[in-house]
């Protein structure tokens, strides 16, 4: 038997074992026990399923082994290592695994997986060699991670729907395998970069858990199908121009070649309107920057002193990392959550966007950001209240002059902050440009391929999306009246999701689109879904839809008006209560329940933190209050 059999007849087969539990348990939201066979047997009744279902999971499974055979390739080179030995430890050990929590929960964590194998099933002492201990320590870390990354994408299981559960799966097994090469990646981009092991192995796991966390398109509070009102940024995202000014010159590039022509330090203010994209634009770097470069993916990189020729090559391609931003080690804040606009600590970045990848190593944060491998996104300055932006300003100083090499983008609405707001510390100022036609066409184009793409992973059928993409494309360019409100991304994608959710029809108006999203927000979701309001207040159930406008709008005029991104609960009951007192059988007694009404359940509000509403977007905000 060959070596690359043993790994997979070893450790092939546990790795398909925790795979279909995790599939299993999530669905049934309980532990299981027993082998294969019995799993799918007491679970999936066709023989035919179960049969397609094991055959998918042994794939994945014995490609996932697979992924093992250079790095003990690469062991056998440093000297005697017992391979053979090693993969039995191993195998003993992720069959201990098994019916584990930690594999059930929605939010896998690597780390918190490592951790409890090695207190519940530690290595024997004297079993192996030092050698062959970093063998062992080395597969076990590769092993969990592209479990991880494996089981966080596996379908919802669904007794009832077994048969689509399988047909997303087999997609998941089509793959795996650049899923997996997505791991390389980002192996071979820390391998170079990292200074001690369990900030290496840490950095990659937060690197994934960016990726997997931030990789997401949303359309809120429209009733539209789940392929329609969220899809994959990786699939749908289009690039955005930036315009920027240098000296006289005046320049519109693309996001990605700007961030690229910055040099060092990097350091850009971004400006643009609302829903013209800027959240998306820095979600999108920060999963570009956690991959890696492009022409990393076919490298793997081993640990400690075993990387020989390979980590020469990494270096002398990663060596430009420090003054691109490209390989960078993103961290994005949101802004808004920011108390009194100061900045969290530095080693409170990672849990922002990446909690599964658990607590960082002791002072890693701010190592990465001494040796300036950091790409830091500060997410819109224009949602911290005016009274706070003299801080957050302050907290952004602080920071630039602790961590000089540090590479920093940063958003705001164009009239949030004055123009040159950073230009002492040596911020490049850029405005996002309206999409043009050809944007427009393009951005049109992805979002279909998105909700392909989304439709297929759900196990459904994918039929006439090319067609629908062209007949709105058609119309908009036919009507160029409401084309100029698809200008904005935000607007485009809900346009997207009208057209097919009302089978190819647009208003013919400008105007009447934007009431049509409103009332999409407002009304019509409850009212054609067939929602059962009984358990609502009778206040919101007597509501008709240009009451439930007009209480917005006060809301929305009073907070345009004092340039308020977000309002106290109390202060939002307040401008509701001076709509209510209009309408007959209302009265200003009736605020609180109508408040907390609209934002459960209409859509266009929601409750920013705790006490604290906000309208979903602010182009909504903004349409309102301009009616008032």
């Amino acid at each position: 038997m060959s070596f690359a059999d043993l790994l997979i007849l070893k450790l092939g087969a546990r790795l398909t074992k925790l795979l279909i539990e995790s599939w299993l348990g999530k669905g049934a939201g309980m532990t299981i026990a027993g082998d294969v066979a019995d799993l799918l047997t007491s679970r999936i009744q066709s023989t035919a399923d179960r049969r397609k279902a094991e055959r998918e999971f042994e794939e994945l499974g014995d490609r996932m082994a697979r992924e093992l055979l250079t790095l003990f390739e690469s062991a056998k080179r440093q000297g005697h290592v017992n391979k053979e030995a090693v993969v039995l430890a191993l195998e003993s050990t992720l069959d201990g695994l098994t019916s584990s929590p930690f594999l059930i929960q929605e939010d896998l964590d690597p780390r918190a997986i490592l951790t409890e194998i090695r207190k519940t099933k530690p290595l024997p002492a004297a079993q192996f060699s030092q050698a062959e201990t970093d063998l062992y320590e080395r597969a076990l870390e590769h092993s969990v991670r592209h479990l991880v990354e494996v089981a966080s994408r596996l379908p919802k299981f669904e007794e009832t729907f077994a048969a689509r559960s399988l047909q997303q799966l087999s997609r998941l097994t089509v793959d795996v395998d650049q899923i997996l090469k997505g791991v390389r990646r980002i192996e071979a981009t820390v391998g170079g970069e990292a200074r001690d092991e369990k900030g290496r192995e840490y950095e990659i796991d937060y690197r994934l858990a960016v990726q997997r966390n931030l990789d997401y398109l949303e359309i809120f509070g429209i009733d539209l199908p789940p392929e329609s009102s969220s899809q994959k940024l990786s699939v749908a995202y289009v690039s955005l121009n930036l315009e920027s000014r240098s000296g006289e010159m005046v320049e519109s590039l693309p996001a990605e070649v700007l961030f690229s022509t910055l040099g060092a330090p990097g350091r850009l203010l971004i400006r643009g309107d609302a829903g013209s994209g800027k959240s998306t634009l820095l979600r999108w770097a920060a999963i570009n920057a956690a991959s890696g470069p492009e022409q990393l993916a076919s490298m793997v990189v081993t640990h400690h002193g075993q990387r020989g020729d390979l980590l020469s090559e990494q270096r002398a391609i990663s060596s430009p990392m420090t003054t691109s931003w490209r390989g960078r080690v993103p961290f994005l804040i949101r802004l808004r959550h920011c108390e009194a606009g100061s900045l969290p600590s530095p080693d409170d970045f990672p849990e922002l966007v990446a909690k599964a990848a658990g607590e960082p190593p002791k002072d890693w944060v701010k190592s990465v950001l001494k040796e300036g491998r950091a790409l830091l996104l500060l997410d819109g300055v224009d949602e911290i209240p005016n009274a706070h932006r003299r801080g957050i300003r302050r907290s952004i100083l602080d920071i630039v002059e602790h961590y000089r090499e540090t590479y920093f983008v940063i958003s705001t609405r164009p009239r949030a902050v004055e123009p040159g707001w950073l230009e002492t510390l040596g911020f490049r100022e850029a405005h996002i440009n309206p999409l043009s036609d050809l944007d427009r066409a393009s951005f049109i184009d992805r979002w279909h391929e998105a909700v392909a793409d989304e439709l297929k992973e759900r196990g459904k059928t994918v039929t006439g999306l090319l067609e629908l993409a062209e007949s709105l494309t058609k119309q908009l360019e036919d009507n160029p009246e409401v084309a100029r409100l698809a200008t904005n991304p935000l607007l485009c994608a809900m346009i997207c999701a009208l057209h097919r959710d009302r089978r190819r029809r647009l208003p013919e108006r400008q105007r009447q689109l934007c009431e049509d999203l409103c009332h999409a927000l407002l009304h019509r979701r409850e009212r054609e879904g067939g929602l059962d309001l009984t358990d609502f207040p009778e206040s919101y159930r007597r509501l008709d839809y240009p009451q439930k406008r007009a209480a917005v709008q006060e809301l929305a005029h009073h907070m345009v008006l004092n340039e308020y991104y977000s309002v106290p609960m109390d202060k939002a009951q307040e401008q509701i209560a001076k709509a209510l007192k209009q309408f007959p059988g209302h009265s200003a007694a009736d605020a609180r329940e109508v408040t907390e009404s609209l934002v459960e359940r209409s859509g266009i509000l929601r409750e920013e933190s705790p006490g604290e509403i906000s309208f979903i977007h602010n182009a909504f905000k903004e349409l309102l209050a301009g009616d008032y």
